[in-house]
């Protein structure tokens, strides 16, 4: 074509030149900069006392541990709780013997049924989890002490529980993240910003000292 210049393929090869078609395809760059990984904030739970309680046993996990769903982090006692598992029990026994006197009476079932749920509701609300208001319901024996579990697999950020601690309502015990899913907070400067859009996918390695 006019102004075009040609190079025979032996002088090409001579000058390292290598010709291609052009094609639309994806490409790289690499931004090096600093940062910080960060929990997801949907993913960190936080476990406040829901009343006044005594810790009466702390088990092994502290700061930084890993902990499993359902894991035993502590027990303590409060005076509201052995009420709360007493009506527990009163209305799951008053739902068998009716149950055995009377099977064809739903009225009642439907009452005592109702029983049933709030306490359940006010056992939840003092931080008894579903596995021992299960094996409540299992023994019909209540436990003097109520156990604190992890609500889910995950790493202890803090703990602010000891032994024979008196805890007043609301306090934090402990702050517990699921890390299967983090934030990296990058530090970018202007001359990068052309890299980056939102949605984009990156992939970021770190590189120690």
């Amino acid at each position: 074509a006019p102004g075009s210049l040609r190079i025979d393929p032996e002088k090409q090869q001579l000058m390292g030149i290598a010709a291609a078609l052009v094609e639309r395809g994806s490409r790289t760059h690499t931004v090096r900069t600093t940062g910080r990984v960060a929990p997801d904030e949907n993913r960190v739970y936080r476990l406040n006392a829901s009343t006044d309680l005594w810790i009466r046993k702390v088990y092994a996990p502290t700061t930084g541990s890993l902990v499993r769903k359902d894991e035993p982090l502590l027990e303590f006692y409060t005076t509201n709780f052995l009420s709360s598992a007493a009506a527990y029990m009163y209305a799951l026994n008053t739902l068998d013997r009716q149950k055995a006197a009377n099977p064809d009476n739903p009225a009642q079932g439907d009452t005592l049924n109702y029983q049933i749920r709030q306490a359940v509701e006010a056992l939840q609300n003092l931080g008894v989890s579903e596995p021992d208001i299960a094996e409540m319901a299992r023994t019909r024996k209540p436990r003097q002490l109520v156990t604190l579990r992890s609500p889910v697999d995950g790493y202890v950020l803090s703990r602010g529980a000891t032994l024979g601690q008196w805890v007043g309502s609301s306090s934090e015990l402990y702050l517990i993240a699921d890390l299967n899913h983090v934030w990296i907070l990058a530090d970018l400067f202007e001359r990068d910003s052309q890299f980056i859009r939102p949605g984009q996918m990156v992939r970021a390695h770190y590189q120690g000292r």
